[in-house]
Parts: structure tokens; sequence; C-alpha cells
């Protein structure tokens, strides 16, 4: 089954090196946003397995998208 992947950061660089990290496993679809508002509405359209948001981000901060996210799914992995 492949794992679904979010990534959240206004830093294309760092969005690069996160996927590059993942990238030599196929098994995974990746998914990306630009700042927490769109992190949430990602995380609302995939349900990804694992989430990794950035702390400082425009729009809405890495901790108010893990709110917003935990309010959605409780259970969601989250990493800031």
């Amino acid at each position: 089954m492949i794992k679904k992947i979010l990534i959240v950061d206004d830093s294309v660089v760092a969005r690069l090196g996160v996927k590059n990290c993942i990238l030599k496993d196929a098994s995974y679809e990746i998914y990306e946003a630009f700042d927490g508002f769109m992190g949430v509405e990602e995380f609302k359209r995939v349900s990804p397995d694992i989430t990794f948001l950035d702390m400082t981000m425009p729009v809405m901060s890495g901790i108010q998208a893990l709110e917003e996210i935990k309010k959605i799914d409780e259970n969601a992995i989250v990493i800031v």
C-alpha cells in the first residue's frame, strides 16, 4: 500500500530536501503546501499518513496548522 506524505513549508529548498530523503523509497506519494492554511486544506483533501510542518510560515504557523489538523483527525501523525 502506498503511503501519503504531506510536506508543508514555505521554503522550496526545505521541501526539496525532505522530498529527496523520502524519494529513495518509491512507495510514497508526496504532497506539498507552501503555508499553514494550504497545508490544512491539503490535509483535508489527501488524508496523509504523515505530515511534516515547518514552524514559521506565512498565513498560518505550523503550530496553528497542527491545531487545525488535530481538530480534523486527533490521531494524525504530524512532525513539526
